[in-house]
């Protein structure tokens, strides 16, 4: 199921992920190195402080304001990120 769900976001290889993510319906979320990981997509995320931690040292967790774009999010709805309990962060570095 994992290496499934790395396929689907399109890595080849696992020093592409900068965290995995299972969510608690079972799915598991990808984001890659290399791109800036704004702290909320962690949000609600189990043991998401370390991995902000890790992301911090790496380089990749951005810390700008979003722009007003990012903040509508995908639909134009309010941007906020829903808290996932039980949901668990797992960072490949």
């Amino acid at each position: 199921m994992l290496w499934s769900a790395l396929r689907q976001a399109g890595v080849s290889h696992l020093s592409q992920v900068a965290v995995a993510v299972l969510e608690p319906r079972g799915r598991i979320s990808v984001l890659r190195t290399g791109q800036p990981i704004h702290p909320g997509a962690l949000t609600g995320v189990r043991g998401a402080h370390a991995v902000l931690e890790q992301l911090r040292g790496t380089g990749d967790l951005h810390t700008a304001p979003l722009a007003a774009e990012e903040q509508a999010g995908p639909s134009g709805g309010s941007g906020e990120v829903p808290v996932h309990d039980g949901a668990q962060a797992q960072s490949t570095s």
